[in-house]
């Protein structure tokens, strides 16, 4: 009996096989598992040699021993397997044709994405139905819109808002980036996302702590020099000037060799200038011009120095650097303006105008002359020279042509016409800029010159022209509010009255709703619908505010007035005289609560009212008034 026993304890091929098969010697294990094939085949054991063939596979992939992988792959009839070890290889035509005998989509949307054939990888992502390989392969091809689609399906938040970034929509970047920051496999690059974001955003305060945080967090990483440089960018914009100089100052010392090292310089010139340290200023300028002949921030530096001088009355030193200034076109400019007001402290013009007319007259093609043309003609609005506004406004208009700043001359030039009782050519110029980017202003301003013109009818016309065509607009608002006050000027209320309830009904928030509810108010009384009257001017009276509110409190007081009812008309004059803040309107609601107290035999209140009004000093026409109903009450 004992030798049955032995046999019982000693394992099956299988068991061995399994053996070295959990213990990572897959070779012994693929040899045992053909033994124990060869002497009792099945499925099972087919499946572990070929598992084990796989593994042999793999782990000679792991040594880069290819050749080992694509045999014991194809030993195993691992197609995969096959396919990969190809693609590793360079073998990539093999490759696809594995994967496409295997119909394997996904995989080939890998190797077109590796060879950078983005439109080929984007068809088999979509055959093979994957939202991030569709969202990279967009992404690639620059198709940031429906890539961020995809990243939204595919809910990757960090490359969702690398989307948002590259289509400028950096408040969606925003909160994209803040969900990366808690996955952790995208942290650092969220972080830094994050505080490019907010730069763009304008959110200096922020940006600086993320840049800094960055710093922090990732000393040895190779974004650390363009991060110190943009936390120093950061900080000089905030105003905090000493922090930035000391961001500058490491960047400087720590990385000599980064790109960044000559606008290091710049920029802590700049901060030393905005602390008045002209000394330390012209210092890293120097150093700049001195050891960075190739740097593109040259003329900045000499725009720079020139204005230390500048500051220093130094207006010869000043002009030397100014004329140094060879670009690019704004900073050009910017050195030519201030050579003019160089010339104008050192008195060789008798005018700060001078300093206008010479700069258009000597830099004809610079797009700043057409810039100095309109402030020139706008000084001359201002002083009501109109013929010298005009003649401003006609060089623009005629000398700088190609500048965008013509049509809004033309603005001005009508306005100027129409000051001039030129109103034909007035309102021939405004039509000229309808089809511009100005047309809106234009027609607002057409409208508004047949309204001073009293042609309402006219003006009607054209503030629904513009309604219609402009309905959101801030002068759609205001045309309406103006159709009213036409209607109004018309005699009209009943058309009065349906203007102003629209504008009332869509513009709550505008600054002229309580004018127009005062408005409609007396479009009830233009009707003589008085009760109605009476509930809009008490709606406004006791919901309103401002000037309409202290004028339907008086009306009230009128009101009643002429309803006989002189005590509750005077409780809405010394109610209204308590709110007027002007003057003449205080001593007019007095003297109209005196008038109540007169007919109520109230003389001695009314001769006190009188004396109020007296004591406020009004216009004389009031004071007449005022000592006239005092006389005839006979004090």
């Amino acid at each position: 009996m004992m030798w049955i026993s032995f046999l019982i304890l000693i394992p099956s091929l299988k068991t061995v096989g399994d053996y070295f098969f959990t213990h990572g010697e897959y070779k012994k294990a693929v040899e045992i598992y053909n033994r124990a094939y060869r002497e009792k085949p099945s499925p099972e054991l087919k499946l572990k040699i070929g598992l084990s063939l796989y593994r042999l596979g793999i782990t000679a992939l792991k040594k880069d021993n290819f050749n080992e992988a694509l045999s014991q792959f194809k030993l195993g009839g691992n197609k995969y397997g096959i396919g990969f070890v190809n693609y590793k290889v360079g073998n990539k035509e093999n490759a696809k044709k594995v994967f496409h005998d295997l119909n394997d989509f996904y995989a080939l949307g890998v190797i077109s994405y590796q060879e950078n054939e983005f439109k080929e990888a984007l068809q088999y992502f979509k055959l093979a139905n994957s939202p991030y390989g569709m969202g990279i392969s967009f992404y690639r091809l620059g198709a940031y819109k429906e890539a961020l689609d995809y990243f939204k399906k595919a809910n990757d938040n960090f490359l969702a808002a690398e989307c948002c970034y590259k289509l400028k929509k950096f408040n969606e970047a925003e909160s994209y980036y803040q969900k990366a920051l808690q996955e952790t496999n995208w942290t650092r690059d969220a972080l830094y996302g994050l505080a490019w974001t907010h730069y763009k955003l304008g959110k200096f305060s922020l940006s600086a702590q993320e840049f800094k945080k960055f710093i922090t967090q990732y000393p040895k990483d190779p974004l650390i020099p363009i991060s110190l440089y943009y936390t120093a960018r950061t900080l000089l914009k905030i105003g905090d000037l000493q922090s930035a100089i000391k961001h500058f100052k490491t960047l400087i010392n720590e990385y000599p060799g980064s790109e960044f090292i000559d606008d290091s310089y710049y920029w802590m010139g700049k901060a030393y200038f905005i602390q008045s340290d002209y000394t330390a200023c012209i210092k890293q300028l120097n150093f700049l011009l001195s050891n960075y002949p190739n740097s593109n921030l040259r003329s900045y530096a000499y725009l720079l120095i020139g204005d230390v001088y500048y500051k220093q009355n130094d207006y010869n030193s000043a002009i030397n650097w100014y004329k140094k200034v060879k670009g690019p076109s704004d900073i050009l400019d910017d050195a030519r303006f201030k050579l003019e007001k160089c010339y104008f402290g050192l008195g060789e013009y008798s005018s700060s105008l001078d300093i206008l007319h010479n700069f258009i007259h000597k830099y004809p093609k610079s797009p700043r002359s057409p810039k100095f043309g309109l402030e020139l003609a706008q000084y001359w609005v201002k002083q009501n020279n109109f013929q010298k506004a005009i003649e401003s406004y006609n060089n623009v208009i005629y000398n700088f042509s190609w500048s965008s700043l013509v049509d809004e001359a033309k603005l001005g030039l009508a306005d100027c016409y129409f000051r001039i009782g030129k109103y034909d050519a007035a309102i021939e110029t405004y039509r000229e800029l309808f089809n511009t980017s100005l047309g809106m202003k234009a027609q607002f301003s057409l409208a508004n010159t047949y309204f001073l013109l009293a042609e309402y009818d006219r003006a009607i016309h054209e503030y629904e022209i513009l309604i219609n065509e402009f309905q959101n607009s801030d002068f759609a608002k205001d045309a309406q509010y103006q159709i009213g006050l036409s209607y109004e000027r018309l005699e009209k209320p009943r058309e009065a009255r349906l203007a102003f309830q629209k504008f009332i009904e869509k513009y709550q928030k505008d600054p002229n709703y309580w004018d127009a509810e005062l408005k409609l108010s007396k479009t009830y009384r233009d009707e003589g619908l008085i009760d109605e009257y009476l509930e809009a001017l008490l709606h406004v009276e006791a919901k309103g505010e401002g000037k309409p509110k202290q004028e339907a409190t008086f009306l009230l007081g009128s009101l009643y007035f002429d309803k006989e009812d002189y005590k509750t008309a005077k409780e809405f004059y010394l109610k209204a005289a308590s709110q007027y803040e002007d003057i003449d309107s205080k001593s007019k609601s007095f003297i109209y609560a005196a008038r109540c107290a007169v007919a109520l035999g109230k003389k001695d209140e009314a001769i006190e009212l009188y004396k109020a009004v007296l004591s406020l000093l009004p216009n004389p026409a009031l004071e007449e008034e005022a000592k006239k109903g005092i006389k005839q009450l006979g004090e």
